[in-house]
């Protein structure tokens, strides 16, 4: 017999910024374009954010750095910092962050059962 094999769909949530079409992915892509535009590895950056978490801390500017990767055009192309310079930064991550969050959560590894779960 043939093993079946699932794979989830990408995660990607659309919307409107003023009168701009967007979309937001977490993929493979954006964590390339952030870490060529950032020359800082996406992993150490994470372990930064829960790093500062503890410390009660909001490392404002790397995560506007993430999200100038994973906020798109319709043709895929990440905006970059320079889209997000007529902005407060503060609203920006208020309104983008939940969605981030929501799509980071989806890419990770869901627990079959309770043992995976420990």
């Amino acid at each position: 017999m043939i093993p079946t094999i699932h794979l989830p769909r990408k995660s990607v949530k659309h919307f409107k910024l003023e009168d701009k079409e967007l979309f937001m992915s977490l993929d493979a892509r954006a964590i390339e374009h952030f870490q060529k535009a950032n020359k800082k590895g996406f992993l150490k950056v994470l372990t930064g954010f829960k790093m500062a978490e503890k410390a009660g801390e909001v490392p404002i500017y790397d995560i506007l750095q993430l999200l100038a990767s994973c906020v798109k055009y319709p043709t895929g192309q990440p905006v970059g910092m320079k889209f997000f310079k007529d902005y407060d930064d503060l609203v920006v991550i208020d309104l983008l962050m939940p969605m981030l969050v929501e799509l980071y959560g989806d890419n990770l590894p869901k627990a079959k059962d309770e043992t995976e779960k420990k």
